[in-house]
């Protein structure tokens, strides 16, 4: 036996209403991403001496 029910769409974007939520929502999430961009970044930065310092020191060692 079948229902015929009628699938309603979830507005996610009406759920937080109240601006004191949604302000706290905001910088929540904008500290998440301050601290995942500064993660990023020190990877990226020993990458780069990686990068730059493993050919100096093959170098170095195959001087010796």
């Amino acid at each position: 036996m079948k229902t015929d029910t009628q699938a309603t769409t979830h507005e996610w974007w009406k759920d937080e209403a109240n601006p004191a939520e949604q302000r706290a929502f905001l910088a929540s999430y904008r500290s998440a991403q301050r601290t995942e961009n500064a993660v990023a970044w020190r990877r990226n930065v020993m990458l780069g001496f990686l990068f730059v310092s493993i050919p100096i020191l093959v170098r170095l060692i195959s001087t010796l």
